[in-house]
């Protein structure tokens, strides 16, 4: 058997055309557009088929090139082509950019210089720039508002080692003189170290660090941690808590453990400690 357009014989399980493309020139023979319409560019009649009723605008692609052409440059939009091309169908259709320093055109790579020359030159005076800007403000305090701003701006900038380094020490440091706690507070502990201040008129030592260990209260001799169940009940936890016991033992130092697990078992956690806490805080007062 042969393709009834081309004539070529049919193989395998070919039965009426030998490829898609006689195929689709059968079906055009049959299937011809019937939708009349009328070219926006060259004013000449064309047609096409019923999906393409509403949208269809020209008769070929060079009349629709033409005319997106004429829109742009009657909008000011500027194409580039490559060197040599005047083809109306190019495809790249992004505005020209220039270089930042010497006005060359930059290529779809390029951002804001056309060499690593051109950027070298803008780069170091950006650097030498904000070394007089550091130089001049050493020594001076930053306000609240500054400081928020600076911290906006290095969002999501890698550090360097030694920034790293600087961080580490500072951080030693801060550990050292107990001048900031690394440990996130919980609201039940916060309340419950509130409620005891309260109670008692005393003044705690929140987040005693001892033997780089963190207590929650610290109050003369004692120690006083607030233990929720879910996280007190793991098998690293309860290393870390035996470890805690041993270190107050060390410094001579007594650990009072205080089972609390909600704000609202506040009331209740101080009426039945209350002998306990009697003996800590007010027996602390009278001694001293």
């Amino acid at each position: 058997m042969n393709c009834i357009i081309c004539g070529n014989i049919l193989v395998g399980t070919q039965t009426r055309f030998c490829c898609r493309k006689c195929a689709s020139r059968a079906r055009s023979k049959i299937y011809k557009p019937t939708i009349e319409k009328i070219c926006k560019q060259c004013g000449k009649l064309f047609y096409v088929y019923s999906y393409r009723k509403d949208t269809a605008k020209y008769c070929s692609s060079a009349c629709g090139n033409k005319a997106t052409a004429f829109n742009e440059h009657k909008l000011g939009i500027l194409r580039i082509t490559s060197i040599g091309n005047t083809n109306a169908k190019s495809k790249i259709t992004k505005p020209i950019r220039l270089c930042e320093v010497c006005n060359t055109v930059l290529n779809r790579h390029q951002k804001r210089f056309c060499s690593n020359k051109c950027a070298c030159l803008v780069l170091t005076k950006d650097i030498e720039r904000n070394k007089k800007i550091g130089i001049c403000n050493k020594g001076k305090h930053l306000s609240e508002q500054q400081k928020l701003n600076i911290s906006k701006s290095n969002t999501g900038k890698v550090r360097t080692k030694e920034q790293r380094e600087a961080t580490r020490k500072l951080t030693i440091y801060q550990m050292q003189h107990k001048q900031v706690s690394l440990l996130r507070v919980s609201k039940v502990e916060k309340a419950f170290g509130e409620a005891l201040e309260n109670t008692y008129n005393i003044k705690l030592h929140k987040s005693y660090w001892l033997a780089r260990k963190c207590f929650d209260f610290k109050f003369g001799g004692y120690l006083i941690e607030s233990d929720g169940t879910y996280w007190h009940s793991t098998p690293e936890q309860l290393a870390n808590d035996k470890l805690k016991e041993e270190i107050a033992d060390r410094y001579g130092l007594t650990l009072i453990r205080i089972k609390l697990d909600k704000i609202r078992q506040i009331p209740a956690v101080l009426l039945d400690n209350k002998e306990v806490f009697d003996n800590i805080f007010i027996g602390q007062k009278n001694a001293s």
